[in-house]
């Protein structure tokens, strides 16, 4: 009986050290998370105060707290990406300038990989790595290719996103891939029927295709959906005039179809009324002139995306 109480004692403390282990351990973590999230919470107020260093050092200490927050993550790559371009904006860059600027830059888009390493199912995570890779394109050789990729790895994990088809298309506008940029924004009005922006998109599309009676009609819908009174109506107005001016030059024997119509569609149209207001904003051809001489040089096995959809033709 004295040895049955002996071990009951000896499993009696066994379970209470086990169980203060535990409650420590669990204490420890959720501290952590609370204070990953006070000086996240942080670094969102310096970022709006403008307050860059600031920013920066908190979502250091924040993903120290808490490596395992995607969100801290992205935010630290996009901070980087950040006050690389305000760096590489100034003129007459020294050499500590570039070097800087390769750092942040490879930080940025390190911490966006890092974010998809913890989860590859989030297409968030691909979305700010595409757009890390666009606004190096300029910058950096093979950054082009490396977006492409990894919008469509964006797609394939959620096809049905279409912000995610808007910025793709976008993207290959700015590339002068015209017709495959139409078919994403095809896909965004398809997925999001009252999408203004993507009816925007798709009728600068049309346009560089001489498509012209589509980019009309792109475009008339564009007005069917914002605020008349909204510098977004007066845009799209103008744009609108500009695509009928394009068809009485090209088709002179033939009226600009919906051209008479247009001041009639414009009256009868009434104002919706979206929260948030809409803000149109279409895409940009390319440039060859690089943003930084001479480009960044990004080693292509550390710096490339890590797709499991394999990059085919842009056009995809």
């Amino acid at each position: 009986m004295k040895q049955m109480n002996k071990q009951n004692t000896v499993f009696s403390y066994i379970v209470l050290t086990l169980g203060l282990a535990l409650a420590g351990g669990l204490s420890y973590v959720g501290y952590r998370v609370a204070a990953g999230e006070y000086v996240f919470g942080r670094s969102i107020r310096e970022a709006a105060a403008n307050r860059g260093d600031a920013t920066y050092n908190s979502q250091i200490q924040a993903i120290g707290l808490n490596p395992y927050d995607i969100r801290y993550r992205l935010s630290y790559a996009q901070t980087n990406l950040a006050i690389a371009n305000s760096l590489a904006a100034n003129k007459d860059l020294t050499d500590q300038d570039r070097q800087i600027i390769q750092q942040l830059v490879t930080q940025s888009i390190e911490q966006a990989k890092n974010a998809i390493a913890i989860d590859s199912l989030r297409a968030d995570s691909w979305a700010v790595l595409a757009n890390i890779y666009q606004s190096l394109i300029n910058v950096a050789e093979g950054s082009d290719q490396w977006a492409v990729a990894t919008y469509q790895q964006a797609i394939a994990v959620d096809p049905n996103n279409a912000q995610l088809r808007l910025a793709y298309g976008q993207l290959l506008f700015s590339l002068n891939e015209f017709e495959a940029s139409q078919r994403q924004f095809e896909l965004a009005v398809s997925l999001k029927q009252d999408y203004t922006n993507a009816f925007y998109n798709l009728a600068f599309a049309y346009s560089k295709q001489e498509k012209l009676l589509q980019a009309q009609s792109a475009m008339t819908q564009v007005l069917t959906l914002v605020e008349r009174d909204s510098d977004d109506y007066k845009n799209a107005q103008e744009r609108l005039t500009e695509i009928n001016d394009l068809i009485v030059q090209t088709q002179p024997q033939q009226p600009a179809e919906g051209a008479q119509d247009v001041q009639n569609n414009q009256q009868a149209v009434t104002s919706p009324s979206p929260t948030p207001k809409p803000v149109l904003f279409g895409p940009e051809e390319a440039t060859n002139e690089a943003f930084m001489e001479p480009p960044l040089e990004l080693d292509e096995k550390s710096a490339a995306p890590n797709v499991t959809v394999a990059p085919t033709k842009a056009t995809q």
